[in-house]
């Protein structure tokens, strides 16, 4: 029997369900150590609907800076899975404890622009609130923020706040979704001043998006709106196997392209 939480709404419930049915993906074919995780933090809010613990990436960094982004990273050789390396990640970037949250399911893979092999790990902190996100801390060298949002928002956007682009990655057809989410004094801590007023919104979009529109099609059982792959595009497997078997050189055109 599926464990309940009294924090929960319904709808959340048999979200959450959903994304615990989902299969554990935790080996695929791709023969390779360019491995990387990200952690999908979930928790319930006080109407009791599923949020999703987000950061903003330092701007000191040398790649992605400035992007909204899971916590995760590199998979290193202490790790004994992508699982632990989702966790180790979490626990570096933001303080998150292990302890905080219970494993609910891997992702499919996803690709990212610098050609490394994702695998999103499901997690749900039941007793993380809007205020003790505050209690979490960001690594200063890697993240400059820490914010959610609800999962939903990414299948259901208020008007005008979801926009794509369609480009050639790297040799086919490829859809890079992206979201405007406003900024909330009451959901997000942030270690530079005053940015909320030059900055009235989070923008989410690449990767992140991609891998937030799965995790919330999932649970919800929906399909958005809009279109999920541009024109020619194939489906999620083969786009990835496409990447896969494209040469690492081509990460110095995407890497100009997203």
């Amino acid at each position: 029997m599926l464990p309940t939480y009294p924090q929960l709404n319904q709808r959340a419930q048999e979200a959450l369900n959903r994304l615990r049915n989902h299969p554990l993906e935790l080996k695929d074919a791709y023969q390779t150590d360019r491995r990387s995780a990200v952690l999908v933090a979930l928790f319930a809010n006080n109407d009791g609907d599923l949020e999703v613990i987000l950061t903003l990436r330092s701007m000191a960094l040398r790649t992605n800076a400035g992007d909204v982004a899971f916590p995760g990273g590199k998979k290193d050789p202490v790790d004994n899975d992508l699982i632990a390396t989702a966790k180790r990640e979490a626990m570096e970037e933001i303080l998150l404890q292990p302890s905080d949250y219970e494993v609910i399911s891997v992702l499919g893979r996803a690709i990212s622009k610098h050609m490394f092999v994702v695998t999103p790990v499901v997690v749900f902190c039941p007793n993380m609130t809007h205020e003790k996100i505050a209690s979490l801390r960001p690594n200063p060298g890697e993240v400059d923020a820490i914010f959610s949002m609800p999962l939903d928002y990414v299948i259901r956007p208020d008007p005008g706040t979801y926009r794509h682009q369609d480009i050639q990655w790297p040799e086919a057809p490829f859809r890079i979704h992206g979201f405007q989410y406003p900024v909330q004094k009451n959901s997000s801590i942030d270690v530079r001043e005053a940015k909320e007023s030059v900055l009235p919104y989070w923008t989410i979009y690449g990767m992140t998006a991609s891998i937030l529109i799965e995790a919330a099609m999932i649970a919800f059982d929906y399909t958005p709106e809009y279109s999920l792959y541009a024109p020619g595009q194939s489906g999620d497997e083969g786009t990835i196997a496409l990447w896969y078997n494209t040469t690492l050189s081509s990460s110095d055109l995407v890497r100009n392209r997203l």
